[in-house]
């Protein structure tokens, strides 16, 4: 799940607390398991983080491939 930039912390916090609390629920997770969806909690923090990283490690294959996007 994402958010706009720059949405208020308290905001931010009071959405994170639902997602994890509805996720950890086992029928939701199970639910979502039935889709191909694991149920994962990541904090915005890690999941910033987790996007820079893949960012980068994608655009070094594109890069390498000689892809070009217009």
């Amino acid at each position: 799940m994402f958010a706009p930039p720059n949405m208020p912390k308290p905001v931010l916090e009071k959405i994170a607390t639902a997602v994890k609390q509805t996720i950890s629920d086992p029928a939701v997770a199970a639910k979502l398991l039935d889709w191909g969806i694991t149920a994962e909690f990541i904090p915005g923090d890690q999941r910033n983080a987790d996007n820079a990283r893949d960012i980068q490690a994608w655009r070094k294959i594109a890069v390498d491939a000689h892809m070009k996007f217009d």
